[in-house]
């Protein structure tokens, strides 16, 4: 029988874990968390029930991998290296867009995470102490790094930084997961616009701030402008 290479071995094993987490997910909500079983879960993957319990030993060990897959960490901890020349008026628009669109394709799990983690404060402390905490913490720390150089004013930087993402985590609990898009639809531009700007003008120092209209973050062309261009 031929062996299999190590990397693919490995790669193949990447793929068997993300076809039970995305077969997980799909049962999940439909059904809830609990009403899922691992036959179940077995069925709608196409695996053996033996197979499952080869990646994941328990629902919660599966449950805590679905959210380590969707986590805005790595988008979050790599913000100093991805961002770190850039003016902060260039880069948090850039981050958003980044932030949302990462939002928008977990809405299911983060609906799921919101109903179920409240039931269960042991998973709920190790989602805020693996995934919440340290994604704050490395916004704040970019963040800080900004008010020493004067860019931003001084402020509680790990506020500002919970801050922005509950902004987001609000538009996307109202809009994409209790079904607001269905009766007010907000436009994902609009979304990444307006919560940048607000975000900026609250946060950088008024130095940073001072841009002529026009110029600011998030700001709009001058009326006569966009007037201009209509007529045209």
């Amino acid at each position: 029988m031929a062996r299999i290479a190590p990397a693919r071995r490995a790669a193949l094993e990447t793929e068997r874990r993300q076809q039970i987490l995305d077969a997980a997910l799909r049962l999940w909500t439909r059904h809830g968390f609990d009403a899922t079983t691992v036959d179940a879960l077995a069925h709608e993957a196409g695996i053996a029930k033996g197979t499952v319990y080869l990646y994941f030993r328990t629902k919660e060990e599966l449950l805590a991998a679905a959210v380590e897959r969707w986590s805005l960490l790595p988008d979050l901890a790599s913000l100093a290296p991805a961002f770190g020349n850039l003016p902060l008026a260039e880069a948090v628009p850039r981050l958003v867009e980044q932030l949302w669109s990462r939002l928008r394709s977990a809405a299911p799990l983060v609906g799921l995470l919101l109903r179920e983690l409240a039931l269960r404060p042991a998973e709920a402390r190790r989602f805020l102490e693996s995934v919440v905490l340290p994604a704050n913490g490395a916004f704040a720390a970019f963040l800080e790094g900004r008010v020493r150089t004067g860019e931003v004013r001084e402020l509680d930087a790990f506020v500002a930084a919970r801050s922005l993402v509950g902004m987001l985590m609000m538009f996307l609990w109202t809009q994409h997961v209790l079904g607001g898009d269905a009766l007010r639809p907000i436009d994902d531009r609009a979304i990444v616009e307006t919560t940048s700007s607000l975000f900026l003008r609250g946060v950088l120092a008024p130095e940073a701030a001072a841009l002529p209209r026009g110029r600011g973050p998030g700001a709009r062309a001058p009326r006569g402008r966009a007037l201009e261009r209509r007529a045209r």
